[in-house]
Order: C-alpha cells, then sequence, then structure tokens
C-alpha cells in the first residue's frame, strides 16, 4: 500500500491550520518528539485527535511493513545474487537463456530484493 503523504484530515481544516500543520512537520530544528507533541497539541485544537491518530498509525504501519521487507530482502539477498552469478557465469547458456533466467530469478522476489539485486550488479565505470 502506498503511504499516506498527504494526511485526509487536512481537508477537515481551515487554510490556516493546515499551513500551521505545515510549519510544524516541516520544522528542522525540532526534534521528532517535539513534532510530535506539537502535532497532538495542534489537532486537539483544531477537533482532528481521531484522524490524526489514525493516519499516525498508518504511517507507523508503513514504516514497519517497509522495514520488514527490507529484512527480509536483506536476509535473501545472498542466495539471490549467488544464483544470479551462476546465471551470468554459466558459458553454456545463450545470451537468451540467460535473459530469461535472470528474469525468473527477479520476478521470483519481492519488490525488495529486486531492488537491492539490482543496485549490486556491475555497472561500466563513469567517470
Amino acid at each position: 500500500h502506498s503511504l499516506p503523504w498527504h494526511p485526509p484530515f487536512l481537508r477537515n481544516v481551515a487554510p490556516s491550520a493546515r499551513r500551521e500543520f505545515s510549519q510544524i512537520v516541516s520544522n528542522q530544528d525540532a526534534t521528532k518528539g517535539q513534532i510530535k507533541k506539537r502535532v497532538r497539541q495542534w489537532a486537539l485544537r483544531n477537533h482532528v485527535e481521531v484522524q490524526v491518530n489514525s493516519w499516525h498509525r498508518k504511517l507507523e504501519g508503513y514504516f514497519t511493513e517497509h522495514r520488514n521487507k527490507i529484512s527480509q530482502g536483506i536476509r535473501m539477498l545472498l542466495g539471490a545474487y549467488e544464483r544470479w552469478t551462476n546465471i551470468v557465469t554459466d558459458d553454456t547458456l545463450t545470451r537468451r537463456q540467460s535473459r530469461a533466467k535472470i528474469h525468473d530469478l527477479f520476478v521470483s522476489y519481492l519488490h525488495e530484493v529486486r531492488d537491492l539485486l539490482s543496485a549490486i550488479r556491475p555497472r561500466p565505470h563513469r567517470r
């Protein structure tokens, strides 16, 4: 699922409250704890506590799911890389067969593993 970057509760508040919310969450000098506290206070003042809490739970769920997928992908990466290397170094395969096997390998893994495999594949040097 996708990350709810634009909180739906902002549709239920005045433009000035939207600006204030934006200022709170974009403050580069406040700690994350301070921002959370200020958002809770803002939500109380604007009568959107339930919606803010729901949105916050969705954010936490999104990041937990992301962390879990990346952790799972990292655990799978070595095996995937070894399978990829075996295909690439197999001199009995044609280029067409290699591409087909690599494709089949890639689609058998989570998107996160595919991204990690793509990131570690050899590339020509660029200067």
